[in-house]
């Protein structure tokens, strides 16, 4: 095994050097932010410093070469060292990532730009996590950087091409296009959509009652004001609205100028005793939407009431609001915390802020649970969506390839 270190003023450029002299095999050893050496004419500079290594003989080694650029982004650091140590790499977190795309300091001008850059890191990370999945071919690989580069877990992704390949045969195994079809279809089998509609019987039956939960910021409010408007405008159902969120006057106002519009009655709650009451006297309504305390996920103790009503009652509803720009890390402490309510579904907000949805599919497949909505805009009613299983699996896998 031949080893060298390159260096570039970022780490995009550092990484353009190991793919061309050392090919797509290269294994990524170490990845950090150095001094330059002495001799480079660098005055000092930060630069970075990317050591790779590929197994036979390459030519000898040369002078390490230098580019130069603006200022670098170093979120990938973690990742291309876990590679190196042979370990399974953690996702990208949002911090090191989305986060990201809107800072002048790291020297990333757009949205498109951060996934080329990731897809560029997966382009040389993939080759040597085949070592271990014995993927088949060039095409399959292909499939596979492009769901880590969208920070799909690991091994849901191999788990996902095992399935694609049972899928397929023949010359389909050579088919990007193909492999990304199979792919996307075995994640679609793995999720499940479920929005009101399913639980939610022919006007003057039983009526639905969904309470929506989650941390403060992720738009309960906005999110409730759609489904109210969409089942009063598009539906005629008769629609009661409740909150519980005496903290925040706007959140009442806004809710109370929505009730008015599409002429629904609204009931001010401060505690379980008075949502029984509320209940009770409009029980001839179709759906009740509850709006909740936007507790943080740090706070379990202001949700202890409330939770414990809600699991007396499993005929409500509880749907988790989370925001799709949340990091995975704050994803998976959020499901935790609020798993005091008992069985939730998931809904997420703010699609179009993110253009990373790794983190969606993750919670999905691994928690079990079932997707209700996606928003992704401030439009009331227009931004809420009822996903397919297979819109979901898209957001991951793109439908179209070259092959």
């Amino acid at each position: 095994m031949k080893i060298k270190t390159f260096f570039g003023d970022t780490m995009r450029q550092a990484l353009d050097l190991v793919k061309r002299e050392l090919g797509i095999n290269a294994l990524i050893l170490s990845s950090r932010r150095v001094k330059s050496r002495p001799g480079l004419d660098r005055n000092g500079s930060m630069v970075y410093e990317v050591t790779a290594a590929l197994d036979g003989e390459v030519e000898p080694l040369r002078a390490a070469a230098v580019v130069s650029g603006d200022t670098a982004t170093d979120y990938a650091r973690s990742a291309l060292d876990a590679v190196g140590r042979g370990r399974p790499t953690d996702p990208i977190r949002e911090d090191q990532g989305c986060s990201l795309a809107y800072s002048p300091s790291y020297g990333i001008e757009s949205r498109d730009e951060l996934v080329r850059l990731r897809r560029l890191i997966y382009s040389l990370m993939a080759p040597n996590l085949m070592r271990r999945s014995a993927l088949p071919n060039e095409a399959s690989r292909t499939v596979l950087s492009e769901m880590l580069a969208n920070d799909m877990d690991e091994p849901l992704a191999y788990d996902l091409l095992e399935r694609a390949r049972e899928k397929l045969s023949g010359e389909e195994h050579l088919s990007t296009q193909k492999w990304s079809d199979a792919a996307r279809r075995a994640l679609a089998e793995m999720i499940t959509v479920a929005p009101l509609e399913d639980s939610h019987a022919p006007a003057g039956h039983n009526r639905t009652v969904a309470a929506f939960i989650g941390p403060t910021g992720v738009g309960k409010t906005t999110t409730i004001a759609k489904l109210a408007a969409r089942y009063t405008l598009e539906h005629q159902r008769k629609v009661l609205l409740v909150t519980l969120d005496t903290y925040r006057i706007a959140a009442i106002e806004q809710l109370r100028t929505y009730a008015g519009i599409i002429g629904a009655p609204i009931e001010v709650i401060a505690d379980v005793a008075g949502l029984d009451r509320a209940l009770a006297e409009h029980a001839q309504k179709d759906i009740v939407l509850i709006d909740t305390v936007g507790c943080s996920q740090r706070e379990a103790g202001r949700m202890k009431a409330l939770s414990m009503y809600m699991r007396d009652t499993p005929s409500i509803q509880k749907h988790l609001v989370l925001s799709a720009t949340t990091k995975s890390i704050d994803l998976d402490e959020i499901i935790d915390q609020f798993s005091i309510f008992g069985s939730t579904q998931l809904l997420f907000t703010k699609l179009d802020e993110t253009s990373t949805f790794g983190p969606i599919i993750n919670k999905l497949v691994r928690t079990r649970k079932p997707l209700s909505y996606f928003t992704n805009g401030q439009k009331v009613p227009e931004d809420l969506t009822i996903p397919t299983a297979r819109d979901v699996a898209g957001l991951m896998i793109p439908a179209v390839w070259n092959n």
